[in-house]
């Protein structure tokens, strides 16, 4: 398939887009980029004049304190979620987003985003459909991460995100669930102990 039927049907068959004269003006401004797994699509700190779509692959998001400690705040799998970084009011990232296995993403500069959403209803639903998941999403965290157990939060994680434990090192996910790496293991003994054989 070449590149502009794959975006074409990105836009129709995930974004929900079917104004063919906006799917023609999308398709004109974007590309399709490949990250790498480990790759940096985004820096903490450095300037963000892109907006990206997943379309294919595992993302993370991972914030560094002073101290240089990274902290897991996010991963994303689902095909047509924005994983563009919030910015500062310098539009400098407020996190990193690192491929966690190879990464295909639908790109558009922010520049042309902002024209979009001004001109064409199709794309302000879009943005208010991605503040709300996002809303509810890191609200679901937030609960999980200082109301939950270790174990619950292991479950939670398990039902929320599922498929990522063989994609996300134990490092990354026991940040994530704000547990040490030997809570993590000591649940998921646990759980493989309660699983009838």
């Amino acid at each position: 398939m070449c590149m502009k039927d794959r975006m074409r049907r990105f836009l129709v068959d995930v974004l929900d887009i079917h104004n063919k004269d906006v799917i023609e003006k999308v398709i004109g401004i974007s590309s399709i980029r490949h990250y790498p797994k480990g790759w940096a699509l985004y820096n903490q700190g450095e300037t963000v004049d892109t907006c990206c779509f997943l379309m294919e692959g595992v993302t993370g998001a991972f914030l560094y304190t002073t101290g240089g400690k990274q902290i897991s705040d996010d991963f994303s799998f689902v095909s047509g979620e924005m994983i563009t970084p919030f910015t500062n009011r310098q539009r400098k990232a407020l996190t990193s987003v690192v491929a966690m296995s190879n990464v295909d993403v639908f790109v558009i500069a922010n520049m042309d985003v902002i024209t979009l959403f001004r001109t064409y209803p199709e794309f302000q639903t879009i943005l208010f459909e991605w503040l709300m998941q996002a809303y509810h999403k890191q609200w679901a965290l937030k609960s999980a991460r200082y109301q939950m157990a270790a174990k619950e939060r292991y479950l939670f994680f398990l039902k929320e995100y599922e498929g990522l434990e063989d994609v996300v090192s134990d490092r990354f996910l026991a940040s994530f669930l704000d547990m040490s790496p030997e809570t993590l293991s000591r649940q998921k003994r646990c759980l493989r102990e309660e699983k009838p054989d």
